[in-house]
């Protein structure tokens, strides 16, 4: 038997699929429906989810903070302390996201009163990111999951380890005494 959950949190909802796999869909009557595709293509982004593979730990809860976090490095690309509008757009872009209407809705939540940038500071303590971020957690742990289980990890470790060949082998390793 089959079962669908869903749950509604206001302008978003929250699906469970029966592959276990979740999805957050954006309430198109939502004032932030713009500001929300732009957001969660974000989030889908390959190169924020890799690096949260790369940077949590599995099954340990993923926390916001570390999300808002790995979306800095996708808007900073010149590793300044200050993003802009530009940024915003650039990373949209990439995914796919080109009207201007997102990204001008998208920066319009990031920084409300308009100005040219936004400090680290500013985005840490935003208060459309971080609950907007909350809400998609399930579906970001969800999606990183199942990312960690299609590439799991290398297994060089960088250590010595790393010289022995599987079955026993050690050919070409500092191990080896046959030479």
């Amino acid at each position: 038997m089959v079962s669908f959950t869903t749950a509604n949190f206001g302008r978003l909802s929250f699906s469970s699929a029966p592959s276990g796999a979740a999805s957050l869909k954006v309430d198109p009557t939502s004032p932030t429906a713009a500001a929300d595709k732009g957001l969660y293509a974000l989030l889908q982004d390959p190169k924020l989810q890799q690096s949260l593979v790369a940077h949590t730990m599995p099954n340990v809860p993923l926390n916001p903070v570390w999300v808002l976090a790995t979306l800095w490095g996708l808007f900073d690309t010149n590793s300044g302390t200050t993003i802009n509008k530009s940024d915003v757009q650039q990373a949209l872009a990439e995914d796919g996201i080109r009207d201007a209407k997102d990204v001008n809705a998208l920066w319009a939540q990031i920084s409300p009163d308009n100005r040219f940038s936004v400090s680290a500071k500013e985005v840490t303590l935003n208060q459309y990111l971080g609950p907007s971020i909350q809400l998609k957690l399930k579906a970001v742990s969800a999606a990183i999951e199942e990312t960690r289980w299609k590439n799991p990890p290398s297994l060089v470790t960088g250590t010595l380890l790393d010289y022995y060949q599987p079955n026993g082998g050690s050919s070409g390793s500092v191990l080896d005494t046959s030479a």
